[in-house]
């Protein structure tokens, strides 16, 4: 029996599901799911009925399996516990002071925040940090998730919303820093 085969046969049965029939089955999928789920986005309730459809097309490609749907996506409905563990996985030495860029640049990008512009603004500022345009995506990926890897990072942002987004890179310097006064 191999479970590896049978992930991969079931992600290709995932990805020729329409949308609207994916977005049925994680709905019946979480709503059967049982209440001493120890995973902490199912204890706090994770979404219902309607709150799917935004979400199901980012990460349609990416599960092989109804139960991936959780840890992906968790942040989208709760806030992340951010992992000082995960920042330091970057390998950024001054992600305090690049963070706080990032935050007065996500606060001076007109609204609505438009895919191009947010793209090329962090493009221009990865050099200036004198890091890589990966990691600074990967750092606000973290800012905004707590996670390494999410659903396509531009549209994470568009769902969460701009303010959101500013609000929790916010949390994330106040973390990151009161680590580094620490160290």
């Amino acid at each position: 029996f191999d479970i590896t085969k049978l992930e991969w046969m079931n992600g290709e049965y995932i990805r020729k599901m329409s949308d609207m029939e994916l977005e049925k089955k994680l709905e019946e999928y979480l709503a059967d799911l049982p209440a001493y789920a120890t995973h902490k986005a199912l204890q706090a309730g994770h979404p219902g009925k309607g709150k799917l459809a935004p979400i199901v097309p980012l990460i349609k490609d990416r599960i092989k399996k109804l139960s991936d749907f959780v840890p992906l996506t968790d942040f989208f409905f709760e806030k992340p516990e951010y992992d000082i563990e995960v920042f330091q996985k970057l390998n950024i030495k001054n992600q305090t002071e690049v963070l706080d860029k990032i935050l007065n640049s996500l606060s001076n990008l007109s609204k609505p925040w438009e895919s191009k512009v947010f793209e090329e603004t962090f493009r221009k500022l990865a050099p200036d940090e004198n890091i890589s345009v990966t990691q600074i995506f990967q750092l606000i990926r973290v800012a905004v998730s707590g996670q390494l890897v999410t659903p396509p990072l531009f549209e994470s942002i568009k769902i969460l919303g701009e303010e959101e987004v500013i609000k929790r890179t916010t949390e994330a310097l106040l973390f990151v820093e009161s680590f580094s006064k620490v160290a």
